[in-house]
């Protein structure tokens, strides 16, 4: 048993070690101190709970472990065949499939159809699309998704060229419809895949066509037009080209070239050497001039430079040209209305008025001879 001095004297260590505290927490550089402005934490209590990630109870993640590390062995090389419908996939399996067939080589099918996918799920599978150049056919039927989840797949099927059909329809039944996908929206995925089963054939050699018109397209690669030398059509219509590459004019047998809607403001001189082009369609886009090379090209039958910020026309050597259809409307013309004077503008205004078959007969009438 303690003594009554024994206890007096813990007493007085703990009054003793409580006032050493309370002064300590008053100087300036204590660590009680300094720890008196750090940020309060909440107790253990108040901390926001771990929340597990849900799966879908029929999901079978050892079976769907293996397929993942099959496909990472490639083990599809056979069968270039990925059936993974009914598998009761969810967003966290999609993304961990999409993060593997980003560049996979060996999976031509992919049936992903009757999964809980939604279009958390597809997002990843989307952004997929934009590296993989295997997949050529992609089953995704009956797997939650919305118009949210099928723009997305339009837009990254935008950059790519290989897959050629994509199966898309969205669960419904008697008594129930889930989600009817905008039909909008499906035909403009059926028009990318049009222009991609043509890419396709153009890589078989079956065919001598480039089609990429609307798909959000910023450049015309360089690399195409040196490969494929017997092009005989390019579309790049409505896209967001700002340069033609030079390589352009490597095409000798070219008769076709619509590159509308674009932010074109400049031609290289390399056009002129497309000596087969009988249809040349730049509308909309933001030419400030037009090379006399273009103007001097021996078959050109159509040309369309309609709605452009063009200064000045070379007419004379418009004159001369084999044109069937001319169109030069909504252009500013500033140079040309101080050169050519007031009576051969409102000529001009008036032959664009009344349509390009006016203005080629004005060009070819002599009327404007003396402007140079």
């Amino acid at each position: 048993k303690k003594t009554m001095e024994e206890d007096d004297m813990e007493g007085g260590e703990w009054v003793r070690g409580r006032l050493n505290r309370n002064i300590a927490q008053n100087l300036p550089n204590s660590p009680s101190r300094r720890r008196s402005t750090e940020p309060i934490t909440r107790p253990d209590s108040q901390q926001q709970p771990f929340v597990a990630v849900k799966r879908p109870k029929q999901f079978k993640e050892k079976a769907f472990a293996q397929t993942l590390k099959s496909l990472r062995r490639g083990d599809f090389q056979a069968t270039r065949t990925l059936d993974l419908s009914h598998h009761h996939l969810d967003k966290y399996a999609a993304a961990e499939l999409a993060q593997l067939l980003s560049n996979d080589t060996t999976v031509l099918t992919l049936n992903l159809s009757h999964n809980k996918l939604g279009d958390d799920g597809v997002a990843p599978l989307s952004r997929m699309l934009e590296k993989n150049r295997m997949l050529r056919t992609i089953e995704m039927q009956h797997v939650r998704m919305t118009d949210k989840g099928l723009k997305q797949i339009r837009c990254c099927l935008n950059n790519n060229v290989f897959v050629t059909d994509f199966q898309l329809t969205e669960w419904m039944s008697s008594t129930i419809l889930l989600e009817v996908l905008s039909e909008s929206e499906l035909s403009k995925i059926e028009a990318i895949l049009k222009q991609n089963r043509k890419f396709q054939e153009l890589l078989d050699g079956t065919s001598y066509e480039l089609v990429l018109a609307e798909r959000n397209q910023s450049f015309i690669n360089a690399n195409i037009l040196s490969r494929f030398l017997d092009l005989r059509l390019i579309d790049f219509s409505k896209n967001k080209i700002q340069t033609i590459p030079p390589q352009i004019g490597q095409l000798t047998r070219l008769t076709t070239l619509l590159l509308s809607s674009n932010r074109i403001n400049a031609l290289p001189l390399e056009l002129g050497d497309c000596v087969g082009l009988t249809r040349l369609d730049l509308q909309h886009n933001a030419l400030t001039e037009l090379p006399i090379q273009v103007t001097q090209l021996p078959d050109l039958q159509h040309l369309n430079i309609a709605n452009n910020l063009l200064q000045d026309l070379p007419h004379l050597s418009i004159g001369i040209m084999p044109l069937e259809t001319l169109e030069i409307q909504d252009n500013p013309f500033e140079t040309a209305k101080e050169r050519w004077g007031t009576e051969g503008w409102e000529q001009l205004e008036c032959a664009l008025a009344l349509g390009g078959k006016r203005v080629l007969a004005l060009f070819r009438s002599g009327s404007l001879a003396n402007v140079t």
